[in-house]
């Protein structure tokens, strides 16, 4: 049994944490006994894990710049665990817990990079800050460094992070929980007052800067001109009537009667199951998780050409250049006016194309086979 403590920023809703989330689900006392620290809060991922028998601890921290005693706070708590491998998930956690898993407790750090890369919109200044100290740390502080997109990799070793001790373990996904679903769909339309015959257009994503959910609502107005039945869906913290700004959008799209604002769902799988088109309008990603979930559940994707968007994808949906909301709209009417049998097959290879190559069981057993080597490697010195 392999010991691994994960260090992460917070365990909010973000995919970060959904990943680590999966992960630990998919592997906890099946060669790895897990356990989590959250720099800040436990949230609704957290409350998850410790419902399904896995530790975790919050430091509650307020300030998320490095601070020397927090550092200590954190070897402390490590020290008193067994562990053979640190795990950091996210900027802040791989320079934190870096530090404190390697410098205040030496034991081996595995550090793991979500974010594109080099676009950093959206960040805060301090966020920035730490990804490019952590280039200059990459070079001795962590033993291996995971980017969950070829993108994400290439982004970083451009500003400085260590080439030699990079690797690339892309998102995994519970093709059991996100899979085509016939009633699901039906109840969810019937909940929203839709047929089954009605074209659904959906964006699921936390609303944020890097997301661009006004180019989504600027392509769904162009649509929603040229095809009258279409309609829209919006899921994710953020995307509800208590946004002004959001809601400031759709009235000038037009789209008021249009457009149903889910906000942050626990059914997501079942919310995406209902779909006919799923969007990706982000300005960056490294690995979006909602298209692969989109995928799984056989929901043909338009998505924009950022991270490894186009990679996933393949064959089985549509790329379109970011932020031009006409070529977006373009592409999800190619698929929403494709025969519903035509559509479906472009929605089974997807589905397909997860299966083959992003299922979490086969994730999963890349971070247990990194972790072997790591603990053997370090056994032996």
């Amino acid at each position: 049994m392999i010991r691994v403590v994960h260090i992460i920023t917070g365990l909010g809703d973000g995919g970060a944490e959904a990943m680590l989330s999966k992960l630990l689900l998919s592997t906890d006392g099946r060669g790895l006994e897990n356990s989590v620290v959250s720099l800040t809060t436990s949230g609704r991922i957290g409350r998850r894990l410790r419902d399904n028998g896995i530790r975790v601890q919050s430091l509650g921290m307020k300030s998320l710049m490095w601070n020397p005693a927090r550092s200590l706070e954190l070897a402390h708590k490590l020290s008193k665990q067994d562990v053979d491998v640190v795990q950091t998930w996210m900027y802040h956690a791989n320079f934190v817990g870096g530090l404190a898993g390697k410098v205040a407790w030496r034991l081996p750090v595995v550090w793991n990079v979500r974010a594109a890369g080099l676009d950093f919109e959206g960040y805060p200044s301090a966020t920035v800050l730490i990804a490019r100290w952590s280039s200059v740390l990459s070079h001795f502080l962590p033993e291996r460094i995971i980017f969950n997109s070829e993108e994400s990799r290439r982004a970083h070793v451009a500003m400085g992070y260590a080439n030699d001790r990079v690797m690339v373990i892309p998102n995994g996904f519970d093709t059991e929980e996100f899979k085509p679903d016939p009633v699901a769909r039906s109840k969810v339309r019937s909940d929203l007052g839709i047929s089954d015959e009605t074209a659904l257009v959906g964006l699921v994503a936390r609303f944020h800067p890097q997301k661009n959910h006004k180019n989504f609502i600027d392509a769904a107005s162009i649509l929603a001109k040229r095809h009258r039945g279409a309609r829209f869906l919006l899921c994710g913290a953020g995307t509800t009537s208590e946004n002004p700004l959001l809601l400031r959008w759709i009235r000038d799209a037009g789209l008021e009667d249009r457009i149903h604002l889910l906000g942050q769902r626990e059914d997501v799988s079942i919310v995406t199951a209902a779909l006919d088109v799923a969007c990706s309008s982000s300005n960056t990603e490294s690995f979006s998780n909602t298209v692969g979930e989109a995928m799984s559940c056989g929901v043909p994707c338009v998505v924009t050409d950022v991270g490894d968007s186009a990679k996933i994808v393949g064959t089985t949906g549509l790329v379109v250049p970011t932020r031009n909301p006409l070529r977006l709209a373009e592409g999800i009417l190619q698929l929403v006016k494709l025969d519903p049998e035509f559509r479906s097959a472009f929605g089974s290879a997807a589905r397909n194309k997860i299966v083959k190559e992003y299922s979490i069981e086969a994730v999963a057993n890349e971070y247990k086979n990194l972790y072997k080597s790591i603990k053997g490697a370090n056994a032996s010195v």
